[in-house]
């Protein structure tokens, strides 16, 4: 059986595959973002720190959370021990601000339910993550993390679930 595959290359977007996913990068001006759509399962999680709504809040939507490196599609070999994710702070002071904390919530609660055990073992929650700027690019469809952290995708304070140019 012959399989063909196209890869499409241009200045502004790329997608390349790395075993099951895909880096998609992404330029703007000079700089190059690196971005992954993951699927985070139980068995991905080393440590993951509870809150309450409230304190939530008065973290600006900001929470982190431990997976195995070895569970990990992007190689890290600086890293010896366990990859931290990070959802980034953003305000809460405007409506705005509240909304995108009570969208990061949403997914908290989806990733929390995961670690706890609550949804079904074959259960994946997908998330976007943001590779710089602890990423290095070795060759064409090579890259190496250069560091034990990773964020989520986000802009001014809003989390962004999906790859490629913002909308």
């Amino acid at each position: 059986m012959v399989r063909w595959v196209l890869l499409v290359v241009c200045a502004v977007f790329a997608k390349q595959s790395i075993g099951a996913v895909e880096v998609v990068a992404v330029t703007a001006g000079k700089l190059d973002y690196y971005h992954l759509e993951y699927s985070l399962t139980r068995n991905n999680f080393v440590s993951f720190a509870e809150m309450s709504e409230q304190d939530f809040l008065i973290e600006g939507g900001q929470f982190e959370f431990e997976i195995s490196r070895a569970t990990f599609p992007i190689a890290a070999p600086a890293c010896s021990g366990n990859l931290l994710i990070r959802m980034p702070r953003g305000e809460v002071d405007s409506s705005i601000g509240r909304q995108n904390a009570g969208k990061k919530h949403q997914l908290y609660q989806a990733l929390l339910a995961m670690y706890k055990g609550e949804l079904t073992a074959a259960s994946a929650v997908p998330v976007v993550l943001e590779l710089n700027p602890y990423v290095e690019r070795l060759s064409r469809g090579r890259y190496e993390l250069t560091a034990c952290n990773l964020f989520f995708r986000h802009l001014d304070g809003r989390y962004i679930p999906y790859t490629g140019r913002l909308r």
